[in-house]
């Protein structure tokens, strides 16, 4: 009998590479777009494709996401859950701009601010 508590990891489309070295990809849809996303690159393979946006052939990594936060593994793993067609940096614009999240332009750090607006935890500028 399989194990039913095992959590099943996202895998929306495929990346197959051909015999040379060229990708072969099909995406999978999502609410809102068609995209290819695969949780357990994201989780354990951080230089591997874990997201391809809906219009763009732009391969996103762990590592790639997590720079594009900043350093902020945490604000990573959120953005890698939310994405669902666009491209991370836009999510990334649409975060800050919202309030959501917080660019420090003094230590180059993001963080979350849920809505409010609150000082960098890191050197407490506000911004």
């Amino acid at each position: 009998m399989p194990n039913t508590s095992e959590k099943k990891l996202i895998q929306i489309g495929s990346i197959k590479r051909s015999d040379d070295g060229t990708l072969k990809l099909e995406r999978g849809a999502t609410a809102q777009g068609f995209v290819f996303k695969d949780e357990a690159a994201f989780l354990n393979h951080p230089d591997d494709i874990c997201y391809i946006p809906e219009l763009s052939d732009t391969c996103y990594t762990q590592n790639t996401l997590v720079e594009l936060c900043c350093g902020d593994r945490s604000l990573a793993t959120q953005m890698f859950y939310a994405l669902d067609w666009q491209h991370p940096e836009t999510f990334v614009s649409e975060m800050i701009a919202e309030e959501e999240w917080g660019y420090c332009p003094k230590c180059e750090k993001m963080y979350q601010m849920d809505g409010e607006r609150k000082p960098c935890p890191t050197c407490n500028e506000i911004n």
